[in-house]
């Protein structure tokens, strides 16, 4: 079972944000106070980990229904991470600008790539369905609309 404080930990492993712990918000006085996400406070710059897991919980569980796929420990952390990630990019005015300049540089990008990794979690994971189907009328399907050129009677199906 995936908890807050495993979600931390992969934000920090998967991802260029750091985050404070419970341990490290809990403690007296809070460390690791310039983080990028709080454990259970936010700011205009920092993010807030409780509220950002409560809903990335929401949107993994509806993600997986549609998508018919359940992850395992592991991927179930990187989603996490990668749309917390995605959450907190979100926060700031041009999160999913494609193109920044300033000073006459300028960077062009064709979107948050922490939404793009998320959702390639799920599309990697859906389980193919490899069952064949039969036509209702297999045994008397026209020669003509046959992929083979062989004669009916040459071609044996077995069920």
């Amino acid at each position: 079972m995936v908890d807050l404080d495993d979600v931390i930990e992969a934000i920090e492993d998967y991802t260029y944000l750091s985050a404070q712990s419970s341990a490290e918000a809990g403690a007296t006085p809070p460390t690791n106070t310039s983080a990028n996400i709080l454990y259970a406070t936010s700011s205009r710059r920092q993010g807030n980990a409780t509220r950002f897991y409560a809903m990335a919980t929401l949107q993994i569980a509806k993600d997986s229904a549609k998508a018919g796929v359940t992850l395992d420990d592991e991927y179930t952390l990187q989603a996490y991470a990668y749309l917390i990630q995605y959450l907190y990019e979100r926060k700031f005015k041009d999160f999913n600008a494609t193109s920044v300049s300033s000073s006459g540089d300028s960077v062009t990008r064709p979107g948050s790539g922490a939404l793009q990794n998320y959702k390639a979690l799920f599309e990697d994971n859906k389980v193919i369905d490899t069952t064949i189907v039969r036509h209702t009328d297999y045994q008397n399907y026209p020669a003509d609309w046959r992929n083979t050129q062989l004669p009916i009677d040459d071609i044996k199906i077995q069920n």
